[in-house]
């Protein structure tokens, strides 16, 4: 969820504001366009983390913020307004916030629409879905061997002239990722700083040398991950 702009500051939604959405395909194989609609009310916000409770309400068109207050990749979400927190909804954002057993996680509010449709299809559409599911899986094992196969093309070639020659972590961008154009930055200078001082050694080095070099990446690394989230 992106934080809402507001003058120079970006502010994020306050606990208790509900949000409406247009649910997105379940599967690649799913029809483009679902036509329904589903709602989730933030229940906690604090950077870097915002949590979240998908209403169970399924909708055909956009749900006013009276008729979410009678339910128990996220697309156009539209502020609706704020509700007060129920004592339910601090306990579950209590356990989320504490990783309580059951609490459920993720990197993007992908998975609340995930949640609403897989819910709606399930109760309306489970033997199409079931049927979507079954092929998706199969795709998946497809692409996951033929990446397999590339992996290990890769690999039987790999030279550290080549390594050396490529740009490490490619397909990190930080409008993808979300990470500091910095620590982007500086995290494919490590990496080749790693290769060229491997590469140094004799073809076959000493493990204490090698070593010496994986911790001083790893290092950086954590150094700039703490630094980057204080």
């Amino acid at each position: 969820m992106k934080a809402v702009l507001r003058g120079s500051r970006r502010v994020l939604p306050a606990a208790g504001t509900v949000l409406s959405f247009r649910t997105a395909p379940f599967t690649r194989f799913s029809p483009a366009e679902t036509g329904r609609w589903a709602a989730l009310r933030v229940i906690g916000a604090s950077p870097p983390i915002i949590v979240i409770l998908v209403l169970d309400g399924i909708w055909t068109a956009r749900p006013s913020l009276a008729e979410t207050a009678a339910c128990g990749i996220l697309r156009e979400p539209m502020l609706l307004g704020e509700t007060p927190l129920s004592a339910q909804d601090r306990a579950h954002a209590e356990a989320i916030a504490c990783y309580g057993i059951g609490a459920r996680y993720g990197t993007s509010l992908a998975s609340a629409s995930e949640a609403a449709e897989g819910e709606w299809r399930w109760a309306h559409d489970r033997d199409a879905l079931r049927d979507e599911v079954a092929r998706e899986q199969i795709a998946e094992k497809a692409e996951a061997a033929a990446a397999r196969t590339r992996f290990a093309a890769r690999m039987a070639g790999l030279t550290w002239d080549r390594l050396r020659a490529e740009t490490p972590l490619a397909g990190w961008s930080a409008a993808d990722t979300g990470l500091p154009p910095a620590f982007v930055a500086g995290a494919r200078r490590a990496l080749l700083l790693a290769c060229a001082e491997l590469s140094a050694l004799a073809p076959k080095p000493r493990k204490p040398a090698a070593r010496a070099i994986f911790k001083r990446c790893v290092a950086w690394f954590n150094h700039a991950i703490t630094a980057s989230a204080a």
